[in-house]
């Protein structure tokens, strides 16, 4: 079974972005992902998701949010200590930000092949496979 982590702006892509956009993220997924793959996110990306409804008082699309993390190739998974001390790491040794580093320290520890995100300044990650969203 292939594990993929989806960054908060892939997910924001396949629930709430213009088809366009949408089908890059699934053409990205349907590119790297086996039959049986699942996809993995964190609270983090949850809660990166959550903000802009919440905001805007957008119950229609929290709603959508909450079907996607509840589907049963969608595993959500919490931030433990492991990840806080990996991402500490990569972020001193990469200098990305703290979200960023929160995202690839919870893909590792999480045992994903690949990471999925459409920020360009990751691909160099060299610790976990990264898929760029639109990349050839």
């Amino acid at each position: 079974m292939s594990r993929l982590y989806l960054d908060a702006n892939v997910v924001i892509d396949l629930i709430e972005e213009e088809p366009a956009r949408r089908n890059r993220a699934l053409r990205t997924l349907a590119a790297n992902a086996g039959p049986d793959a699942e996809y993995v996110v964190s609270d983090l990306v949850r809660l990166e998701c959550q903000v802009k409804p919440i905001a805007a008082d957008d119950q229609v699309l929290l709603d959508a949010y909450e079907r996607y993390f509840g589907l049963p190739t969608v595993t959500v998974v919490g931030l433990p200590a492991p990840v806080y001390d990996r991402a500490a790491r990569i972020r001193a040794r990469f200098r990305y930000g703290l979200a960023d580093s929160l995202h690839l320290a919870a893909a590792v520890e999480a045992g994903c092949a690949t990471f999925v995100t459409g920020d360009r300044r990751l691909a160099g990650f060299p610790d976990i496979t990264v898929a760029l969203v639109g990349a050839p």
